[in-house]
């Protein structure tokens, strides 16, 4: 059977199911929230599988990749895995989606020349750099007003991304010698554990142009990552405007922290791992692309 015959069968079962919840529900073997509940869970079922077979390329779905026997082995594999998922169609076209919210939510409070691009948030953005108020319209500091539209449309963009995350995937503890599996598979189950929750991340905020990082918390029997996010910010001075970049820490598993609470993200590490970790530094950092 090809895949082309697929999203057929699966309607046609999708139906069955319905009418056989129904008939449940019509004999009193369950109750109608126990029925909503079911509902809802087999119909996701199906869309993430009707997803999955009318996608570009089913088969990469599928595709996993070795953690390695060392936490730099993992770390490559990782961003093999990330670069690789922020090229593909179904990760690409859930990132414009997520932007493409956040912008109309901001009001119009972001300016964005047309045909924008996340990736121009760090065109010619050096840490540290003075722009002088001097500086002509077309110069320099009308694509730094341009890019700080941008860091803020990305700040919106990591908030709709937590939203999605909160509301569509679920963690699921692994084996300490589990697999990865590419961010297409993460969106189709609805889930994985933290290493799955990175390459997911990064995958689609990477598939916008951002500088991504993967930050590893290490305790004596285990190791946890985390996402992190190059995003720069602006400092009035008196000789014009100073432009430096951050990174910002983002832990899909720590949902009861706000976003950018990086001094209650770092207590938290330091609660898991017995010892005070009070600096972002203090975390290992790995680069997906070199600067």
């Amino acid at each position: 059977m090809g895949w082309t015959s697929l999203p057929l069968l699966l309607e046609e079962r999708l139906q069955k199911s319905r009418l056989e919840l129904d008939h449940m529900l019509s004999s009193n073997r369950i109750s109608r929230q126990t029925h909503e509940e079911l509902t809802e869970h087999v119909e996701r079922l199906y869309r993430n599988l009707l997803s999955f077979t009318t996608s570009e390329d089913p088969a990469r779905a599928l595709t996993i990749s070795s953690k390695g026997a060392s936490l730099d082995q993992a770390v490559s594999s990782m961003v093999h895995a990330i670069k690789t998922g922020s090229e593909a169609p179904t990760v690409r076209r859930l990132a414009l989606e997520l932007a493409a919210k956040a912008k109309a939510g901001m009001d119009g409070r972001v300016a964005l020349t047309e045909g924008y691009d996340f990736g121009s948030i760090y065109r010619d953005l050096k840490d540290g750099e003075i722009v002088k108020d001097s500086a002509p319209e077309t110069g320099p500091m009308s694509s730094k007003v341009e890019a700080l539209s941008q860091s803020l449309l990305a700040s919106a963009t990591l908030k709709e991304l937590r939203d999605y995350v909160r509301e569509k995937l679920v963690y699921v503890s692994d084996p300490p010698d589990d697999f990865f599996q590419p961010p297409e598979q993460t969106i189709l189950v609805g889930g994985g554990d933290c290493d799955d929750f990175v390459i997911f991340n990064n995958s689609l905020l990477r598939s916008l142009g951002l500088k991504t990082l993967i930050g590893v918390v290490q305790a004596p029997d285990y190791w946890h990552v985390f996402s992190g996010v190059r995003l720069p910010y602006f400092e009035e001075e008196k000789d014009g405007v100073r432009v430096n970049t951050r990174t910002v820490p983002v832990d899909h598993l720590a949902r009861d922290i706000a976003l950018g609470d990086t001094e209650a993200l770092l207590k938290r590490y330091s609660e898991l791992t017995g010892r005070v970790v009070t600096k972002l530094e203090q975390i290992n950092w790995f680069k997906v692309d070199l600067e």
